[in-house]
């Protein structure tokens, strides 16, 4: 089908639309969809119900079984509400249709309390549970029994997580909502004919069949099939973008870099320390890189403490041999400086001018390095987003880009720094201390060629890990007091920074008072991100020096802080993070011949699979493999790093589905490079390209 560009524009405006000017979402929900990354009409398409429910299942009380799913009616015969001995508050309906009681269990406030009152008849839908020869069901959907209709029973219900304060009815009444004003601009980027060669169902009908399963699917596996598609279409989206992309920088020229095996042999003659086999091999990769007359773009992968900050050293200093400039972008001011310091150490002996540049340069120093870039004299400058926003940043031979944790970077901001280079187009180099997944780079990344350093210096030592509960709290107190007596600095890291009201968990700022008490003959300090550069500095220096052996902190450490002296690190509430993420944490102790400790503390009360999730980390120390079980068990998250990307955030099962990832990439490549589509077919797909990805992608298609 052909679209009118005014159609497509058209469409585009309403699938742009910000979600909270749809009817029934409003401020407030529309706070709790952003913090989903539901920030447009269109996200909220692509925003998939968790699972189904169906609720033909309609028991008296005296039949229920534990576990099952039913629907109860009957009378709400009494109302509680318990106050616990630790002071919580747990709230209760009594239903009962004659045959026997069932227990409506709250353990957080409920609009249900107060709108249904004793005496009224109600159905009920949930989980049924025992407890002591009594029935209950946690949290369930309540229903006037004159309204029954509204619990769809005997349909198949899509359930959507977004709330404990918004009903799921509320979320799928706007999806819906949508979907039927709008059906029409629902338009998928692969060719008509593809689709039919190929026989994929539409995308109209596969966002119906999921969101509206009642109506228009026959059955769960249906639905199945209409999720993968519109799974499929995000991943064919992603593609076709990077495919562009990496089309687009293969048209451009960059300097060719050629280096003899001399000078690496000199330059690896300098250094303290002998390379792994994984670095040497990195550093050939990007030297093969650099002789092309292409852009290099490649990714940079390996785990805490596998050496990529001297692979991307090599890097720079083959581009500066050659009479080009390197420049190299940190996402903090932290790691930014400790980049240059190591830049400084390996540089010694080659005569290289290095500097740095943060928000806190002072103007006098910046004038100077602007003078020094500008004019050709500064050979490598590193620093932090003030890279990208300050426009006296204008290097006179730019040769390369290294841009470090290359995920916490959006798309806009990576080719702003690239850009800054008037003549030429640099080659590109990104670094990634977060192990990834194979399919997760394949999906994302891409475009880019990877070399993975798989290998550690020798010497390093694995950090043993072990899993306390807090009633072992006691215990834990006691090993930081042997670890600081015996002279270790100690990281003890809180996901929260202040004390919620929601959450009964111990912050940062909270604790610090604590410890500072407890610890008082050793220093204790106190580091977050809401601090300013400067501050953070100077408690890491005091940190680094001596002058505080205990720091108290957020997941600001996550990521780069190196200490070479860290000898223990204590994670309360383990389970709120990520596997990948607890292993970044831990990255940062043993950081050199010492022995590490990472000692993660999980609550008594936590369930089975959430224990048996953090328990990996102490039998496993590979990155990479700790990745995919933390993909496997919780999902990519926001995978790109930003929303700048534009799409939403790419589906657990998709990143397992290596079959569909492949098919997206095969259908991407013959669309962006093979002539197999007619010309009125490219025309069609390069109008719809131009309108709902040219903006995302900043790339237009050629060719």
């Amino acid at each position: 089908m052909k679209f009118s560009e005014e159609f497509l524009s058209k469409a585009k405006t309403i699938l742009s639309t910000d979600i909270r000017y749809i009817k029934g979402v409003g401020p407030n929900l529309a706070q709790i969809l952003y913090k989903k990354n539901i920030f447009t009409v269109e996200d909220a398409l692509f925003y998939l119900p968790k699972t189904y429910e169906n609720r033909a299942n309609i028991k008296k009380i005296e039949e229920l079984f534990e576990g099952e799913k039913a629907v109860v009616i009957g009378k709400i015969v009494k109302k509680e509400e318990i106050i616990t001995g630790n002071g919580k508050v747990i709230w209760k309906l009594i239903v009962s249709d004659d045959t026997g009681f069932l227990e409506c269990v709250w353990f957080s406030k409920t609009n249900y309390i107060d709108i249904f009152q004793q005496g009224e008849e109600v159905a009920v839908f949930g989980e049924v549970k025992a407890f002591r020869r009594t029935f209950q069901t946690y949290h369930p959907k309540i229903v006037k029994k004159e309204k029954i209709d509204e619990m769809k029973i005997g349909k198949l219900v899509p359930i959507y997580v977004v709330s404990d304060m918004y009903e799921n009815s509320i979320i799928s009444r706007v999806i819906r909502k949508i979907l039927e004003n709008h059906r029409e601009i629902i338009i998928s980027l692969i060719p008509e004919r593809i689709e039919k060669e190929k026989k994929i169902i539409s995308l109209q009908d596969a966002f119906l069949k999921v969101h509206i399963p009642e109506k228009y699917a026959s059955g769960i596996e249906e639905i199945q099939e209409a999720r993968k598609r519109i799974l499929f279409e995000e991943l064919f989206r992603t593609q076709v973008s990077l495919f562009i992309k990496r089309s687009e920088v293969n048209l451009k020229k960059a300097p060719q870099i050629f280096v003899s095996d001399s000078l690496i042999n000199f330059l690896l003659s300098t250094l303290p320390f002998k390379p792994t086999s994984a670095q040497l091999r990195a550093i050939e990769e990007i030297r093969k890189d650099l002789m092309g007359p292409r852009p290099m773009y490649r990714l940079l992968q390996g785990d805490v403490g596998s050496g990529k900050t001297l692979v991307a050293f090599c890097a720079s200093f083959m581009v500066c041999s050659c009479g080009y400039q390197s420049i190299v972008m940190s996402p903090t001011e932290i790691l930014a400086r400790q980049l240059y310091e190591n830049f400084q150490n390996f540089g010694k002996a080659l005569g290289l001018t290095i500097a740095l540049i943060t928000g806190s340069t002072k103007k006098s120093e910046r004038k100077e390095i602007y003078e020094k870039l500008n004019s050709g004299k500064l050979n490598i400058l590193v620093g932090t987003h003030a890279l990208i926003y300050d426009d006296e940043i204008r290097p006179k031979k730019p040769g390369l880009i290294v841009i470090d944790e290359q995920h916490r970077f959006g798309v806009l901001q990576r080719l702003t720094l690239i850009n800054k280079g008037e003549d030429t187009f640099p080659h590109i180099l990104v670094m990634t201390a977060t192990p990834i997944p194979r399919t997760v780079a394949l999906t994302v990344w891409g475009d880019l060629d990877i070399s993975v350093l798989d290998e550690f210096p020798p010497g390093k030592k694995p950090v043993k890990t072990k899993v306390f509960r807090e009633s072992e709290k006691f215990i834990v107190w006691e090993e930081i007091e042997k670890e600081l007596r015996r002279g270790g600095k100690v990281f003890i890291v809180y996901p929260l920074l202040k004390e919620s009201e929601k959450l009964d968990i111990p912050s940062a700022e909270g604790m610090y008072k604590t410890l500072s008490e407890r610890f008082s003959n050793f220093g204790v300090g106190l580091l977050h991100g809401k601090m300013s550069g400067e501050k953070k500095n100077e408690v890491i220096k005091s940190f680094l020096n001596g002058e505080i052996s205990l720091l108290v902190s957020t997941t600001v450490i996550e990521v780069g802080i190196d200490v070479p002296d860290a000898t223990m690190i204590v994670i309360e509430h383990a389970e709120r993070f990520g596997l990948s993420q607890l292993h970044q944490l831990r990255g940062r102790v043993g950081r050199r011949d010492k022995e590490g400790t990472c000692i993660l503390i999980i609550p008594d009360n936590l369930s089975e699979n959430s224990e048996k999730r953090i328990r990996l980390l102490e039998r496993e120390q590979d990155g990479f493999k700790i990745a995919e079980a933390d993909l496997e068990m919780r999902g990519p998250g926001d995978i790109l790093g930003t929303r700048q990307h534009g799409f939403s955030d790419i589906k657990i099962e998709v990143l397992k589905d290596t079959k569909l990832i492949s098919f997206a990439r095969e259908i991407a490549k013959t669309v962006v490079f093979e002539p197999k589509l007619a010309p009125e077919e490219k025309l069609e797909f390069e109008k719809k390209f131009s309108v709902f990805l040219g903006d995302k992608s900043h790339f237009v298609i050629s060719g």
